[in-house]
């Protein structure tokens, strides 16, 4: 059974692969075009999506995997993370609609 830490920390790779996924769709149906449109607000969507939903996000899980390893204990206010990634979603989301 896993335990909250862990099920926590797959909340975020969840959200990192999902924002992922989406930049990729929109690039794949023509939405965002880095190449041809670069200052295009679709394209600064899809690269939000990348940097911030994707790499930021999945370094954050990341490091909530591996602060309790490096430190040899519970990390305080860990009932917090989930309140965190679920703010960062949020501010991500409006960030991409006001792109849109």
């Amino acid at each position: 059974m896993p335990t909250s830490l862990a099920r926590g920390t797959m909340a975020f790779f969840a959200s990192a692969t999902t924002s992922f996924l989406l930049a990729q769709l929109a690039v794949v149906v023509g939405m965002a075009d880095p190449v041809g449109q670069p200052a295009a607000g679709s394209t600064f969507a899809a690269v939000h999506l990348v940097t911030v939903g994707w790499l930021t996000v999945l370094v954050l899980g990341a490091l909530r995997q591996f602060l309790p390893v490096i430190t040899a204990s519970r990390p305080v206010g860990d009932r917090l993370a989930l309140a965190s990634l679920v703010a960062v979603d949020l501010g991500l989301g409006g960030m991409v609609l006001g792109f849109l």
